[in-house]
């Protein structure tokens, strides 16, 4: 599993274990499973919506209890949060969901570095029977190299190409 599709699934683990998502149902974005066509409980889906890398190169990190160098980068991940309610309960249901989430996220018991938190407007999506939010939230965190070789380039050969 990549880092990206583990910090994902670790996200998903922090908000499935919170107390204020409680009665949510928490997964990934695009889940093995099809979601119901129409709800019984509020979803909560998370994907990543784009990732930001920190100016310069990899950084020295620190070194593992093995004695090896650990390198890593600095980015900014905006995930995804789409909250689906079932229109029995209303648009506004949408709205408790996205405080709960960003009360576990921003207060929460947990490492997770959230610069900030945003939604946009409820929306009705009949075919699902649905109100759905959209929501981003921008966290920081830092790529640790997957191996244990820093590749750099060191030169660069430029050559003419001889026309004929």
């Amino acid at each position: 599993m990549g880092f990206f599709d583990e910090f994902k699934a670790k996200l998903v683990s922090c908000l499935q274990a919170s107390a204020a998502l409680c009665g949510v149902a928490v997964l990934e974005e695009y889940p093995a499973l099809e979601r119901e066509s129409l709800l019984k409980q509020p979803c909560l889906c998370v994907g990543l919506y784009e990732i930001v890398s920190e100016a310069g190169g990899s950084q020295y990190l620190g070194t593992q209890s093995g004695g090896e160098d650990v390198f890593g980068k600095g980015v900014t991940v905006t995930v995804s949060f789409k909250v689906y309610t079932p229109l029995k309960q209303g648009g506004s249901a949408c709205h408790r969901v996205f405080s709960a989430l960003a009360q576990c996220l921003l207060l929460g018991q947990n490492a997770i570095r959230v610069q900030s938190i945003r939604c946009k407007e409820v929306s009705c999506d009949r075919a699902l029977g649905a109100f759905t939010l959209t929501a981003y939230a921008q966290i920081k965190a830092t790529v640790v190299s997957a191996d244990d070789t820093q590749t750099a380039i060191e030169e660069i050969e430029v050559k003419r190409r001889e026309n004929g």
